[in-house]
């Protein structure tokens, strides 16, 4: 108003101490006086006013920091509500929710979230962040190739060499030498797939492969054929039989047109029981059969006068 002059006190907090209208910022709560004098006459008048000052700010704890792995694929972030008080998540990408107090975090890669805790009441704020760390890498698992088991190689090593921090289990059991190892040794009774599931141990985090071990052990059939006589009018007689794919040993020599035919002419000094082994080219594996050739080479007699003759 013209004509009047203006005294405020304290001054602390006012933008100004004579004008009719200050700004009042106070860091407390305070009662401020005012003091209106006319130019004129001299004559004061007083009034007060009380400016409270409301600005507690809200508690924002965005809890510890956390890891995602493969056996807590979540984790719930920030503390327990407090009443009066709204929160705002950034980002928003993995969360449950973005305006509660402890959403569950599920991100795609290490984020750091920020909350922003407001005072319904007066509006005042204050942030906090938290750590969400990713730990979801896989370990590899690796089988190898695949194996086939013979009878000259009736067994074989499976997986591959292992990996630190990694452990193995190995289904199925049967015909392993351990089913917890990087690489087993597989003896299985008929062909079998295993598989091989690789666990790391920092994070559960899996991975599987799996192996086809083949068994060919099928034995070939020995046949030395029917037994034999050789006499003087068959000196000698053929023995064993052939197959495709097999490999034949004979024993004894003696007598042999060869010990590796499959089916050799024996011509024995004396009666002979001969064996041949008969190898599976394609497995090594192995049977045997024996042949009786007898020999009977007695030339015949007669009788002139009492005396006998052998021809």
């Amino acid at each position: 108003m013209i004509g009047f002059t203006y005294s405020w006190s304290p001054a602390t907090g006012l933008s100004s101490t004579t004008a009719a209208q200050p700004t009042a910022n106070p860091a407390s709560t305070t009662t401020y006086t005012l003091t209106v004098t006319s130019i004129a006459t001299g004559c004061t008048a007083t009034d007060q006013v009380v400016v409270t000052v409301n600005k507690s700010a809200p508690v924002a704890d965005a809890g510890l920091d956390k890891t995602n792995t493969c056996t807590t694929p979540t984790n719930a972030i920030g503390t327990a509500a407090v009443g009066g008080v709204t929160y705002a998540w950034l980002p928003a990408a993995g969360l449950s929710a973005t305006n509660v107090a402890q959403p569950t975090a599920n991100p795609a890669s290490t984020t750091t979230y920020t909350v922003t805790a407001t005072n319904s009441a007066n509006g005042c704020t204050a942030t906090d962040a938290v750590l969400v760390t990713v730990n979801k890498t896989a370990p590899t698992a690796n089988a190898g190739a695949d194996k086939t088991n013979t009878c000259s190689t009736p067994t074989n090593t499976i997986g591959t060499a292992a990996v630190g921090g990694v452990t193995y289990a190995w289904l199925p059991a049967t015909g392993l030498s351990a089913t917890n190892v990087a690489q087993p040794t597989a003896n299985p009774a008929s062909t079998t797939t295993y598989t091989v599931t690789a666990t790391n141990s920092a994070n559960g985090c899996t991975a599987t492969d799996a192996v086809l071990v083949t068994v060919n052990k099928t034995a070939p059939t020995a046949n030395a054929g029917a037994d034999k006589t050789n006499n003087c009018t068959t000196p000698s007689n053929t023995i064993g039989t052939a197959v495709g794919g097999v490999t034949y040993a004979w024993l004894p020599a003696s007598g042999l047109s060869s010990t590796t035919a499959a089916q050799p002419t024996a011509n024995p000094i004396s009666t002979t029981t001969y064996t041949v082994t008969a190898t599976n080219s394609a497995n090594g594996c192995t049977a045997t059969d024996a042949v009786i050739v007898t020999v009977d080479k007695t030339p015949p007699s007669f009788n002139v006068g009492n005396k006998y003759y052998h021809l």
